[in-house]
């Protein structure tokens, strides 16, 4: 946010620019022990969207990009920070952590890739608000545009209940 806010004024008197933001899939698929990286992945992407908005009649384009797994030292203990007291009735939180520790270094996503992806996405004369990068994101949210939509159509009834007539 900061870095954005330092070359707003710029991109403004240019009349041009382009930002992109590093979100993830966990900002729109939440999963256990995931919750507060989660929420600030979500908000990159948000912020995003509410910024392309604003900016796009000064010729900026905004774009936020959710990766899924990447092989960096990301998961590693010294990036990733763990729970330092394991409770027994957060099993599926051990069991996130578990699965963490094996898929570290073998996610699907090569960085080398990412930055050739953003470098094509750069300057594209329409840029994604969103895009999301790896098969397991695309996936992954394809499931949860289903769930949602699913879950709104059952319950349509309460949805539009509160709206005067």
């Amino acid at each position: 946010m900061q870095m954005t806010q330092a070359v707003l004024p710029i991109m403004r008197a240019q009349q041009h620019g382009r930002i992109i933001n590093i979100a993830s899939i966990s900002g729109t698929v939440a999963g256990p022990s995931q919750s507060i990286y989660s929420a600030t992945k979500a908000a990159v992407i948000m912020m995003s969207e509410a910024l392309a908005a604003e900016v796009a009649p000064f010729g900026i384009q905004v774009t936020a990009v959710g990766l899924s797994g990447v092989r960096t030292d990301f998961l590693d203990g010294r990036s990733m920070k763990r729970p330092a007291k394991r409770l027994p009735e957060y099993q599926v939180v051990a069991q996130t952590m578990t699965g963490l520790g094996q898929l570290n270094h073998h996610q699907s996503g090569d960085p080398v890739l990412v930055g050739q992806a953003i470098v094509k996405l750069a300057p594209m004369a329409h840029a994604l608000r969103r895009l999301y990068l790896g098969n397991w994101s695309v996936a992954a949210l394809q499931t949860k545009i289903e769930e949602v939509v699913n879950e709104v159509n059952q319950h349509l009834d309460l949805t539009q209940s509160i709206d005067h007539e």
